[in-house]
C-alpha cells in the first residue's frame, strides 16, 4: 500500500514538475516574442512565403469552424459532426482563401497598419491587430457563406437574413479567441519550421 502510495506521490511531481516546466519554456517564449526581433522572423517576409501562410491559416480555421458551426446545428460535437464539417470543408475552404488572398488580406492590414500600429510598434501588437482586423470580415463573409448553405440544404432562401445575423455573434465568438491563442501561434511555428527563413525565395 506504501509502495503504490509512493508511486503516486512520484507521478504528481512528474506531472507538475513537467507542467512547471512547460510553462516556463512558454514564458520565455513569450518574452522573447514581445522583446526581441524573433517573432518577426516567424512571419512570411514575402509574397511567396504568405502564400503558404494564408494556406496553413486558412486550412486551421476553415476546418475548425466547419466542425465548430455544423456541431452547433447538430446539438454537440461528435463523430457525425466532425465527418459532416469534414464533408463540407474542401469548398468553404477554398471560398474562404480566394476571400482572404484576393480580398480581406490587403484591407485588414492596410487598416491595421493605418489605425491600430506603427512601424515602431511591438511585434506582438501587430500580430494581435492584424489578426483582429482579419478576424472580423473573414467571419461576416463566411457566416455569410454558411446561411446561404443552410438555405440551399433547406430549399428555402425566406430566412438566409436572419441566418447570417445570428450565425456572426456565433462564430465571432469561438473565430477570434481560437485564431490568437491556437491557430496563430501553431501556424506561426509549423510554418518556420517547415520553411526556415531564406528557403522561400520571393
Amino acid at each position: 500500500m506504501k509502495i503504490a502510495h509512493d508511486r503516486k506521490w512520484r507521478s504528481a511531481t512528474s506531472l507538475v514538475e513537467g507542467l512547471h516546466y512547460f510553462f516556463a519554456l512558454f514564458l520565455e517564449e513569450k518574452q522573447q516574442f514581445i522583446t526581441t526581433r524573433r517573432g518577426e522572423k516567424k512571419m512570411p517576409q514575402n509574397k511567396r512565403e504568405s502564400l503558404i501562410y494564408t494556406f496553413i491559416m486558412c486550412f486551421m480555421m476553415v476546418f475548425w469552424m466547419s466542425i465548430y458551426n455544423v456541431s452547433l446545428h447538430m446539438g454537440g460535437l461528435s463523430m457525425e459532426s466532425i465527418k459532416a464539417g469534414w464533408l463540407g470543408f474542401p469548398i468553404a475552404y477554398i471560398f474562404a482563401m480566394c476571400c482572404d488572398w484576393f480580398f480581406v488580406s490587403k484591407i485588414a492590414k492596410g487598416f491595421a497598419f493605418k489605425y491600430l500600429v506603427k512601424p515602431d510598434s511591438s511585434v506582438l501588437r501587430k500580430v494581435i491587430s492584424v489578426s483582429c482586423c482579419m478576424v472580423v470580415p473573414m467571419v461576416i463573409i463566411m457566416s455569410l457563406y454558411g446561411a446561404v448553405e443552410v438555405s440551399i440544404e433547406m430549399g428555402n432562401f425566406s430566412n438566409l437574413l436572419m441566418i447570417w445575423l445570428t450565425n456572426i455573434p456565433k462564430n465571432f465568438v469561438m473565430a477570434l479567441p481560437y485564431q490568437l491563442i491556437i491557430a496563430g501561434p501553431v501556424v506561426r511555428f509549423v510554418f518556420r519550421a517547415a520553411f526556415p527563413e531564406g528557403k522561400v525565395l520571393a
